[in-house]
């Protein structure tokens, strides 16, 4: 059987989620999510190499030198839990709203939209100094506040002055502009390093009532947790596999079972003595917790990760380890085959596993990395999975376009099970996989992607017409 393309759309990289760095590699994380990736709904971002990037940074300093400060505002720099904009755009971004700043210097909103831009450029020095310029400017103003303190915050988080101080500044935001979405996933984590469990919980209630937190995305979130086995401790990669969860657990009280670890924060000391306060498998004290450093081979995200599935090999309590698909390759550090199970990938079970971890590949699939699992992926997408909304007309996909592109893990499994049931009880049984799998592409368009998967049915069953009666919906629109 002709195999389709693993491509699972990866969380990228976060202000409030970041990956620790490991002495000067910012740019090799930045890379990593620029560059890493075997194949994405959107098609892969493309790595520019670094004199490229010089040489485009350099024409747009000399065209922005020539040009007279601009009076016009210049679109906002969407977060990427919402939007990721090619490198290029960044860069204009930058230009434009160091035009704008030119003619608006004080205007502290102006500063924080020109380091956002400037971040999601690949410059991170350049940004913190207009964040630092903000709050200088209006130490009172909520974007300044937030832009600052997360910043501050990200490079000194185990610093225990700077979290309560962050704590402070964070919640004033939160009583003075409680509209202002952006604090609180900031929020939540310092609330978390001051253990107030109240306004954490808070904090992710807000980030669904001020709308920054779309029904699609929560319904991803809840598939995501079902996805899971019971008691699973499910690892996370940035702000969309990571929050939107949390809020369905801590709000509407969905799947309470499953423990979520942020592998971008499992690199900070704090954090690792929370897990370990509730509950999780950490038998490390305070004093060894604090001596945990990278290394030249692992981040201490790495290191925390082998620890627990150690100590769960040792344990009477047998937990399964689970990674959500969005987490990139290489920050999986337990080795394992995997299992591909809905929106999960389970490490299948070494020798001396306990029961419950799957032990073999699922029917329709081969042995090996990418094992999928036929049946259970089957029932979830069929009974379990919330899929209306990734279709929803009303949704602003325009501004929502990294949610559409965790939407399309689902057609990802759709296609996988298509083959599979296709492959095992014959093509009309698999037929109506493939015409969701393709049906979800028309609705975003993705008509590269809806070609891909006809062209492997079509391989496949030569002799079935559906392919060609898409092809020609296409042709139509």
């Amino acid at each position: 059987m002709v195999g389709l393309p693993r491509f699972m759309f990866r969380t990228p990289p976060s202000r409030t989620l970041r990956r620790r760095r490991l002495g000067p590699s910012q740019a090799r994380a930045r890379a990593r999510f620029t560059a890493r990736g075997r194949w994405s709904a959107a098609g892969a971002v493309v790595l520019l190499c670094a004199c490229a990037a010089a040489a485009t940074a350099a024409a747009q300093a000399a065209a922005a030198s020539t040009q007279k400060p601009s009076t016009s505002r210049p679109p906002e720099v969407l977060s990427w839990r919402h939007q990721v904009l090619p490198l290029e755009r960044y860069g204009e971004l930058a230009s434009a709203w160091e035009q704008y700043v030119e003619a608006h210097p004080e205007d502290p909103r102006a500063w924080v939209e020109w380091g956002d831009a400037l971040r999601y450029a690949g410059d991170d020095e350049a940004a913190r100094a207009k964040y630092a310029r903000a709050f200088a400017i209006d130490s009172t103003e909520a974007g300044a506040i937030t832009a600052y303190v997360a910043d501050m915050m990200t490079h000194r988080m185990d610093h225990a002055p700077t979290a309560r101080w962050a704590y402070r500044k964070l919640r004033s935001v939160a009583e003075s502009s409680p509209d202002h979405a952006p604090a609180y996933y900031m929020l939540y984590i310092a609330a978390l390093t001051q253990g107030d469990a109240v306004w954490a919980k808070e904090s992710l209630r807000r980030m669904v009532t001020t709308g920054d937190m779309p029904p699609v995305l929560l319904d991803y979130a809840y598939n995501l947790l079902v996805s899971a086995p019971p008691g699973a401790i499910l690892f996370t990669n940035g702000d969309n596999d990571t929050y939107p969860p949390l809020a369905q657990q801590a709000l509407y009280g969905v799947r309470p079972d499953v423990a979520i670890v942020n592998l971008s924060l499992l690199n900070t000391h704090w954090y690792i003595r929370h897990l370990r306060e509730i509950g999780l498998p950490i038998a490390l004290d305070d004093r060894a917790i604090d001596a945990l450093r990278p290394t030249a081979q692992d981040r201490v995200s790495d290191q925390m990760q082998r620890h627990i599935a150690a100590h769960l090999e040792r344990s009477s309590r047998w937990r399964e380890i689970c990674y959500a698909v969005t987490v990139y390759e290489d920050a999986i550090a337990v080795p394992n085959d995997r299992v591909t199970s809905g929106l999960v990938w389970r490490l299948r079970a070494a020798k001396g596993a306990r029961d419950g971890a799957p032990r073999r590949a699922a029917a329709g699939s081969e042995a090996g990395s990418d094992a999928f699992d036929l049946e259970r992926t089957r029932r979830l997408l069929d009974e379990e999975f919330r899929l209306a909304s990734i279709t929803d007309p009303r949704t602003d996909w325009a501004r929502e376009s990294s949610v559409v592109h965790l939407g399309i893990n689902y057609a990802a499994l759709l296609g996988r099970v298509a083959l599979g049931v296709a492959a095992e009880e014959g093509a009309p049984a698999g037929r109506p996989y493939l015409e969701r799998t393709v049906r979800l592409l028309a609705f975003h368009d993705k008509r590269e992607m809806a070609e891909l998967y006809l062209t492997i049915w079509e391989d496949e069953f030569p002799r079935d017409a559906a392919p060609e009666r898409w092809r020609a919906l296409f042709r139509r629109r």
